[in-house]
């Protein structure tokens, strides 16, 4: 259980010291669009969850696969123009991945 309090905490804590005024999608997609940041270990991630709105069932299987190709969860959230690090739009959907697989 410590073990899982830790792990739970390491990756918690970035999301909050980063800045995320929210850990989970919202209701639809904001019109203002999520953008990738990558931290000082090159690890990405997005700016605030809050901006992706939630899964739709037509896009869960895309999501899905996409999230699994990067070795992460379930999709759980999406937004249609979020950003990359670079500040250029993503072609089609991005996902917001669950942290747990």
């Amino acid at each position: 259980m410590a073990t899982f309090k830790a792990a739970l905490i390491l990756l918690v804590l970035p999301l909050v010291t980063a800045g995320c005024t929210s850990i989970g999608p919202g209701d639809k997609p904001s019109p203002t669009p999520p953008h990738l940041l990558k931290n000082t270990a090159k690890v990405h991630y997005w700016n605030d969850a809050g901006l992706f709105g939630k899964i739709t069932p037509e896009l869960q299987s895309e999501g899905n696969a996409r999230c699994a190709s990067l070795g992460e969860g379930d999709a759980i959230g999406y937004h249609p123009h979020a950003k990359k690090a670079d500040g250029t739009y993503f072609e089609g959907n991005a996902y917001l991945c669950s942290l747990f697989n």
